[in-house]
């Protein structure tokens, strides 16, 4: 995990990364009263509840490990239809779940309740890679490298193809060379690929630009495509340093790391948390109003349209700024808003996941189930139970930090991706922070939680 301490001044030092995702350097996080919560093991719980915990986690990673890294197949003959809706997938970059606000993003917080809402959505990690992974091949980040070193068979783009869509990517975002996300989007997975984005050294400044730029190219696709069509949009502008049209400034006082020259200039400034929130919440009033317009533009009647986050972002949460550094809510839930064709008003307030989205587009727009194509997820469209989430978070090298979360507490695990070896890290509440109190494990449920969310993640069957 990133590394925090305290300076002699009182200001915190935290760790943030280069878009190549190295860290760069420390940045002084002024913010009174923030506890440094580094991540530990767990010294509060009895070792003979988490041992016989951490006995069932070892057997269910070690039985279904050799599942979770095979591919999966295609839908051998899938039908066609020139009256499947569009599916467009809006992917934001740091999406916080709480803009989604009447204060803040007031135009898609009403949509929604025309729509599907999931209230508890988590993504598949805390970074960028892990996060679209488990969006794009319902697949936890577990399996990511096995992913990537296979066939690619089981990636959406191919799914919505072999079902007679044409299918785009397009980015206002660099992912070239970004933790290998370039090879799962490129145009060996999706018909055409489109990037955004500027090349000049403030690239941030154009982000919002570019976004709107995206939409455009999204809803120009739409109008002239003979066939229907799957387009997954990846936007810049909720990335820090958080740029948005002076027009759109609402809330103040902020900073001014958008006009800094470069990103080492960028990441050698001094943070004010309230500043950058407010800069965020800014972003956020931007976004929800060029959305708004993409959204008033199209028919979606005939489109469905999912709007979604790679990961949350922090602000200040327990001594962390932006994002990949603790296994905290903030970091790893996002919303989740589907409309248009097809989607029923409903609000979910159970945990939901990315691996989820997949299995429920493929049903609404072909109304086929995905049953037998080995998806972790579940349709959302069916009963939503108690389910665990299971997460791979953001860490350079093995073993991989991996967090279960059922109802309200949090399993914290780390798991080598490349052999069948896992063990216990410890609980940690919403904030990623070691629980130290919470008394006995109902370790009879929780080897059956263990049970549940890995061996889910082999894939073996659809989740009931």
């Amino acid at each position: 995990m990133p590394k925090k301490a305290f300076s002699r001044d009182g200001t915190q030092a935290v760790w943030l990364r280069t878009p190549e995702g190295q860290i760069f350097a420390q940045i002084a996080f002024e913010k009174e009263g923030i506890e440094r919560g580094e991540m530990v093991a767990n010294p509060g719980l009895e070792s003979a509840h988490i041992s016989r915990v951490e006995a069932a986690a070892q057997h269910a990673y070690r039985s279904h490990f050799a599942a979770m890294r095979s591919p999966r197949p295609v839908r051998s003959s899938p039908s066609h239809s020139q009256d499947f809706p569009n599916v467009v997938l809006l992917v934001m970059e740091s999406f916080r779940p709480d803009v989604v606000s009447p204060e803040i993003m007031p135009r898609l917080d009403q949509r929604s309740a025309q729509g599907l809402r999931a209230r508890r959505h988590y993504s598949g990690s805390n970074t960028s890679h892990l996060g679209l992974c488990s969006l794009l091949y319902a697949r936890s980040g577990l399996a990511y490298d096995a992913i990537l070193d296979g066939p690619s068979s089981d990636h959406a783009s191919l799914l919505f193809r072999e079902l007679g869509y044409r299918t785009y990517f397009l980015s206002s975002g660099g992912i070239v060379g970004w933790r290998r996300v370039d090879e799962y989007l490129n145009q060996a997975t999706f018909d055409e690929v489109e990037m955004l984005r500027s090349d000049s050294g403030q690239v941030w400044r154009d982000w919002p630009q570019n976004d709107r730029r995206l939409l455009e190219a999204a809803r120009e696709r739409l109008e002239t495509a003979g066939q229907p069509v799957f387009i997954v949009g990846f936007l810049m502008s909720l990335h820090f340093p958080y740029p948005y049209p002076e027009s759109q400034e609402r809330f103040l006082p902020v900073s001014h790391e958008d006009q800094l020259a470069d990103w080492p200039s960028l990441f050698a400034a001094r943070l004010d948390r309230d500043k950058l929130w407010n800069r965020y919440r800014n972003a956020a009033i931007a976004f929800d109003a060029m959305l708004d317009q993409f959204l008033e533009s199209i028919d979606l009647e005939k489109t469905l349209v999912v709007v979604t986050g790679d990961h949350g972002e922090s602000f200040g949460e327990y001594g962390t700024l932006v994002h990949g550094s603790r296994p905290s809510d903030v970091q790893t839930r996002v919303p989740l808003v589907m409309l248009g064709g097809g989607v029923s008003a409903r609000e979910i307030d159970g945990s939901t996941s990315h691996v989820d989205v997949l299995p429920t587009l493929l049903r609404i727009a072909s109304g086929a189930s995905s049953t037998g194509l080995g998806f972790e997820g579940r349709d959302l469209g069916g009963p939503i139970g108690d389910e665990p989430v299971l997460m791979r978070l953001h860490k350079v090298n093995e073993p991989a930090p991996v967090l279960i979360v059922h109802g309200d507490e949090r399993l914290l695990l780390r798991a080598r991706t490349d052999r069948p070896v896992l063990d216990a890290v410890g609980f940690v509440d919403a904030n990623g922070t070691p629980v130290t109190d919470a008394g006995p494990v109902d370790d009879g449920r929780w080897t059956l939680v263990v049970q549940q969310a890995l061996g889910g993640s082999a894939g073996s069957a659809q989740r009931r």
